[in-house]
């Protein structure tokens, strides 16, 4: 009718001392202020924001928008992401290979994040002082109990010639794994 959306309506209320109604009364949301605090600084979701609000998603982006407020976007590249690598690289053995400005290494051998998994010190597995063997010298296969935490010197006495003993459980293993190695990379 005053041709004027609801903010300026507000404003000239509340400039002759209107008293508004309970549901026409200034949103959380419609505060720039509130939504500085809760959006930028205080990191929530729109979709956490509306749901306290007991609005859409919609409304909290357009006032977000109306006030000029946005998160700092962080370039993909800052976060550390891993995808399984080829196993050239790192002689033999399945890896995930890191990429981002985060990412510590290239990669992380399977292998040492398995016993990661399984209970061994992560300062041991990625220290100079121990090296994760595998029991049966099959490189890709990662069971918890085929991998064992061992020294530098013992670990090249477990790869010389003599010493490495496949049972007919590794070699069943060893063909299935070559025949479909998806399943055992995993």
């Amino acid at each position: 009718m005053y041709d004027m959306n609801m903010e300026k309506m507000r404003k000239v209320f509340e400039r002759h001392d209107i008293v508004l109604r309970e549901e026409d009364k200034k949103k959380k949301y419609q505060d720039r202020e509130w939504l500085k605090n809760h959006f930028v600084e205080g990191n929530r979701s729109k979709r956490d924001l509306a749901k306290e609000c007991g609005c859409s998603m919609t409304t909290i982006r357009n006032w977000l928008l109306r006030f000029g407020l946005e998160k700092k976007e962080k370039s993909h590249r800052e976060y550390c992401k891993f995808n399984f690598g080829t196993y050239s690289l790192t002689e033999g053995y399945p890896t995930w290979s890191a990429t981002g400005k985060s990412a510590d290494k290239d990669y992380l051998r399977v292998h040492s994040l398995v016993a990661i998994a399984d209970g061994v010190d992560p300062e041991k597995v990625f220290s100079e002082d121990y090296q994760v063997h595998h029991r049966n010298g099959f490189k890709i296969d990662n069971k918890p109990e085929n991998l064992e935490l061992v020294d530098p010197k013992s670990h090249g006495k477990h790869h010389s010639p003599d010493s490495v003993r496949w049972t007919d459980d590794d070699i069943r293993y060893v063909v299935k794994a070559i025949l479909d190695p998806q399943k055992f990379i995993d």
